[in-house]
Parts: C-alpha cells; structure tokens; sequence
C-alpha cells in the first residue's frame, strides 16, 4: 500500500518527504474534528457519559500517534542509513509506547471512576470507597511498569537484572509493612465476607462492644456505649470471635430476675410481671414474654421475664421494665426482700 502511495509523490526525495509530513498533519486535524465535532453526536445518544469521556480522551492520542506515523514514513522515506534507521525505529517505538500507556493508564482510571464508583455506592460499607483510589493507583502502576519493560526491550537493554533487583526490594518492603499489608487484607476479608455492616452491634473477643461506625481500608472504628471512638486493626477483627447483636437478626432477648419474699402468691406474680411486659411498648408482640418460676432461693422466691426487644440496645428496655414491675408489685402488696441473716448469741 505504502508502495503504490510512493509512486504518486514527487521525483525529489525531501519535497516528497515533506508532503509527506504535510498530508500526515491533515489527516491528523481531519481526525481530530471527526472526534471533535461528529463523534459527540453518536455517543450523546447513549445512556452512560463513558463513550463521551473516552471519545474526547482518545482524541489527542489518536492525533500524536497520526502525526508520528507521518514522521516515521517520512523518515523512511528518506533512506537513511541503516544505523541512523535503527535509532529513528526505536525512537517512534518508544514514543509510541508512552502515548499508548498514559493512554490507557487514562482509559483503565475512567472506567474505574465511571463505574466502580457506581458499584461502591450501592454497598453499606465505605471500604471499596477507599480501595477504588488504591485498585488506580495499582493499575497506572502496572501499565507503566509494562511500558517501561516495553521501552527498554525496544533498545535490547538486559531487564534481567532489573527484575531480580526489583524482585528483592518488593520481598524487603513486604517485610517492612507485614502489618499494614495484614491490615489491608483483614480489610478485604471483612469486605466480601461482611461479618457485620455499619450501623451494627458488635462485641470483640477481648469484649469491647459498640456499633460499627466505619469500615477503613487498615482499620474498623466503633463507637462505644461510653460514647468514644474505637480503632481496631482490621487483622485482630479477621482472626479474631466477633459477635454481632444485629444478626441474623436485630432483635435481642431480654432476661430479667424478680426476686419477691416467700408466701406471696406465685400464680399473681407471674400475672403481674407477664401483664407488666405486654404493656411496654418496646417489648415485642411476637415471640410473646413468658414469665417462669426460676428457683426458691435462700431468701426469696426468684422469677424470671424473657421477652424480646426490636434492637440489641435493651438498657432503656430493663429500665422500663424494672420500674413498673416494681410499682406494680408495691401497689399489689407484695414484698421484695433482701437477704437477712440472723445471729444467735449462745451465752
């Protein structure tokens, strides 16, 4: 093709070189106006602003990479000699290879920013919020590390011993941040394995509770009942128990003892606890409260209420809970007692 293009231009060398050069920055501007003005109507036509992100990115790539192949034939053209068309190959090679990196170093961070953000907003937890910046950071990373390897190839340079040396310096730093990579890791167990979400009750081994307040990439913060922020590391959270109030589900059986003296009347005071607890607004309907006559202890008789609660947050609950059945047995003249112990003094 190049071939039957050659024998249309000028007997003289440099004036076919040079329009050459010239039809390459045409055809360049021609491009560049299709991807500039025509291209945009296509694309508005779409649903998703992604075509039209990368219609308007690939622009100015697609007008280099035009002119440069115009400059190479016209290089070629010339006939040069055969060392000066070595370096000339590898000089448009490795101009090439740098267009096409940061062009798809581009490419791979509007993807992610159009629709990994997308994703990430439809989960709970704000850990893929934080991986996002780092899944771009790692992909430019990896392009540019390939377009390096590709540059250097491209001039028979050895990356042999580049290789090896980055090999040791990636073991070193791995070394050096065991933890925060364990902590990173930790994050991302939690992440697909979702032990809980933010928002839930959770109790640690060590036996901190609270309610999950955020979901980082090192670390998980829970607000405790003492109204303070606790910092846990994501790997002592994904080798460690966590128990989680919130699930299966959130609601949380509530047990309370009511001790009353002996020779009070057993069936009135399960009636008075059991009416007591169907009264209370926060005590669920379903499964119904059950009162049950626990044990005869050494100075009372001791009942215990079990019923449900909406939430694991069951203080305001007990609460309630122990101050009208309190009232309630005051009113009906039964006696809480308190444990007495009488001496007798032998003389």
């Amino acid at each position: 093709m190049l071939e039957q293009f050659f024998q249309y231009l000028p007997e003289s060398t440099y004036v076919a070189a040079l329009l050459i050069l010239i039809f390459s920055f045409i055809l360049a501007e021609v491009v560049s106006y299709l991807f500039k003005n025509f291209l945009p109507k296509i694309t508005s036509r779409t649903k998703t602003d992604f075509d039209d992100k990368l219609a308007a990115m690939l622009r100015k790539p697609v007008f280099y990479t035009i002119i440069l192949a115009g400059i190479y034939t016209c290089i070629k053209y010339l006939g040069l000699g055969l060392s000066i068309a070595t370096i000339v190959d590898n000089a448009v090679l490795t101009i090439l290879v740098i267009i096409v990196s940061f062009t798809a170093a581009k490419i791979v961070k509007l993807f992610i920013e159009n629709y990994g953000k997308k994703i990430a907003d439809r989960t709970e937890s704000d850990l893929d919020n934080h991986l996002l910046p780092l899944l771009e950071n790692l992909s430019e990373l990896f392009i540019y590390f390939v377009g390096i390897m590709l540059i250097l190839r491209i001039w028979n340079i050895d990356i042999t011993p580049l290789l090896a040396s980055a090999g040791i310096a990636g073991f070193a730093i791995a070394f050096a941040a065991k933890d925060t990579i364990a902590n990173f890791f930790g994050g991302i167990s939690i992440f697909f394995d979702k032990p809980f979400r933010i928002g839930d009750r959770i109790q640690l081994e060590s036996g901190e509770q609270g309610h999950v307040l955020k979901i980082g990439v090192r670390t998980t913060r829970i607000k405790t009942f003492d109204n303070t922020e606790l910092s846990i590391p994501n790997s002592v959270i994904a080798n460690s128990r966590v128990i989680n109030w919130n699930a299966p589900e959130a609601r949380t059986k509530v047990k309370i003892t009511v001790s009353v003296a002996y020779g009070s009347d057993v069936d009135k005071v399960k009636e008075i606890i059991l009416d007591e607890a169907k009264k209370c607004k926060d005590v669920l309907d379903e499964p119904e409260p059950n009162v049950y006559f626990k044990e005869m202890g050494e100075s009372s008789l001791n009942f215990l209420l079990v019923c449900w609660a909406p939430s694991p947050s069951t203080f305001s609950i007990k609460d309630k809970l122990n101050t009208a059945i309190y009232k309630r047995l005051a009113k009906e003249g039964i006696e809480i007692p308190f444990p007495t112990r009488t001496i007798y003094i032998k003389k």
